[in-house]
């Protein structure tokens, strides 16, 4: 048998600027759906999806554990990132 998850609903009132009212209610006709359900859909994606320190903490607790020096992080990332931009300049003269 399966088991539904019926969830309380509450009602929730914000006042918002009117451009983003309509900002909000475009997106929401471009997407086929009310926007009532856009804007609830926008808050439980929000507040169901991780932050950046829970993404975060497996990769800093890897570098704690690794013993790396700031400086040395930062060198790192440096060196990637000049050698992503350069292959990037590359595919573009091609």
């Amino acid at each position: 048998m399966i088991k539904s998850k019926i969830m309380e609903k509450m009602t929730f009132t914000i006042n918002l600027p009117k451009d983003i009212v309509m900002t909000l209610e475009n997106k929401a006709k471009d997407s086929g759906i009310h926007s009532t359900e856009y804007v609830e859909n926008l808050i439980t994606k929000e507040m169901t999806s991780p932050s950046l320190d829970e993404i975060l903490e497996p990769f800093r607790i890897q570098v704690e554990e690794s013993g790396i020096s700031d400086e040395n992080l930062d060198l790192l990332f440096t060196n990637a990132r000049k050698k992503v931009f350069k292959a990037k300049k590359e595919i573009q003269k091609s």
